[in-house]
């Protein structure tokens, strides 16, 4: 599969291992849960990975490469041992028969899936000039930051503890920009960008459910194809939900392949 193609889960791979670049003994310092991260690597460039988010979504078993049972049984117990639920995701490359039937001896069931698509940042539109974007680029704002992407996906309450303190630890890198959009001056949605050498992936890309169908999410993806481009990535990768993939699609991004999604949980979006 060429690099193009391959772009979405390269992406992901490289945000995941900035996630675990973190070690577990930094978790218990003044701004990290102690459950805040929890990792443990296997074959190739694989992890399994928590953030310490009860959320399926938010933990991930990451293997770009065929696997063992022995190696899956292990991501099983990872999990179960740090009790969070955790999604599998398998790839083209990896979505063999052999590998379907190791995580389903194991429990593990298709509980959803995830469109790979990619579209070139040349020719990004404009956003509306009532709205307004700030990147967080400090510890301190951070945290609203997270509290807008939760409310974004539908919360009536704050980010929990978890979520927040990731967020703080986001906010260092180098290669990630956290974003919130405003509009009239109310935060209306957030998103992030990891660039990675050669493409930049969005991530918890959302819009608060009372500022959708007011061009809010189009505005976002300008920015968003705005902050590549000006970090020199013209293309933009992401791995839409259902629930997203008809915006995406609209925006001019094209489905590379599909991502099935296993897990013991029947909730991973």
């Amino acid at each position: 599969m060429n690099t193009l193609k391959r772009g979405p889960v390269d992406n992901l791979g490289s945000f995941l291992r900035t996630l675990a670049a973190l070690p577990s003994c930094q978790a218990s310092e003044d701004f990290f849960s102690d459950r805040l991260l929890r990792r443990e690597k296997i074959s190739g460039s694989g992890l399994f990975l928590s953030t310490g988010t009860a959320s399926a979504s938010e933990n991930w078993a990451f293997v770009p490469a065929a696997f063992s049972e022995e190696e899956a049984a292990s991501a099983l117990a990872f999990f179960e041992a740090h009790k969070m639920p955790f999604i599998w995701p398998l790839f083209p490359w990896t979505g063999t028969n052999a590998c379907r039937n190791i995580l389903h001896e194991l429990g593990l069931e298709e509980a959803g899936v995830l469109q790979a698509m990619s579209r070139r940042t040349v020719g990004a539109g404009t956003a509306s000039p009532l709205l307004t974007f700030k990147a967080h680029g400090s510890q301190d704002e951070a945290g609203f930051w997270a509290d807008a992407v939760w409310r974004s996906f539908g919360a009536d309450t704050p980010a929990p503890l978890s979520f927040a303190s990731l967020a703080r630890y986001l906010a260092s890198s180098k290669n990630i920009r956290l974003v919130t959009a405003f509009l009239d001056g109310e935060p209306a949605g957030a998103f992030l960008v990891h660039l990675d050498s050669s493409t930049a992936g969005i991530y918890y890309f959302a819009v608060m459910p009372c500022f959708r169908r007011r061009g809010v999410a189009r505005g976002m993806m300008a920015e968003a194809s705005r902050l590549a481009l000006e970090a020199g990535r013209d293309t933009l990768v992401l791995q839409a939900t259902p629930s997203g993939f008809l915006f995406y699609r609209s925006e001019g991004f094209e489905t590379l392949f599909d991502i099935p999604l296993f897990s013991t949980s029947t909730d991973v979006f």
